[in-house]
């Protein structure tokens, strides 16, 4: 690990433990956000029932997030080291998280890939909140010791390449159209609404 690296942790991780709530915010983001975006893409998916292109954005987005998950777990094959936490002294672990290879991110890489996508089919300015949660869900990671910055930057790297390439290429796609258009008549038939 580079004593690079190993600061930028610190600076971050070092705000842990002074203030409460801020402890309480940063440990939420760092646990829950998976779970409040996949509660967020569900909303979504069924409030834009009648908007195909909005539909094909949310497949999109999770092509892209199989595709970087892969490549991260193939980079991870190639550079390995072990959680802040398991690997310095002192550090303010907020969450508890099994010891192992940290590089990169794995909820970075989940965050970063859906979030990516939403920024690139949004257009109006609203669309930098996505890239602000996601900045700020890969920051907590950090903030409650078990990734290092280069772990959530190496994610997020993967991620927005990734999803911007997959966005690039798919989002006229007709064959996605048509998945959207068979999955919305079964919603249609079984659904009744």
């Amino acid at each position: 690990m580079n004593a690079i690296d190993i600061q930028l942790f610190r600076g971050i991780n070092n705000w842990a433990n002074q203030f409460s709530g801020l402890d309480t915010v940063g440990t939420i983001i760092a646990t829950y956000f998976p779970v409040f975006l996949v509660v967020f893409l569900i909303v979504k998916w069924f409030q834009k029932r009648r908007d195909s292109a909005y539909r094909v954005m949310l497949l999109i987005s999770i092509i892209s997030f199989i595709f970087s998950e892969i490549i991260a777990k193939l980079v991870g094959k190639l550079y390995e080291h072990v959680q802040p936490f398991a690997a310095l002294s002192n550090v303010h672990q907020l969450i508890e998280k099994e010891v192992g290879n940290s590089f990169p991110s794995d909820h970075t890489v989940l965050i970063f890939s859906f979030m990516i996508v939403l920024f690139l089919y949004t257009k109006s300015k609203g669309r930098y909140f996505y890239l602000l949660a996601a900045i700020t869900a890969g920051l907590s990671r950090i903030f409650v010791g078990v990734h290092y910055p280069s772990d959530v930057a190496a994610g997020a790297g993967i991620a927005i390449v990734v999803g911007s390439c997959c966005y690039y290429l798919m989002k006229d796609s007709a064959f996605l159209e048509k998945v959207v258009g068979f999955i919305t008549g079964i919603e249609n038939n079984f659904f009744l609404f």
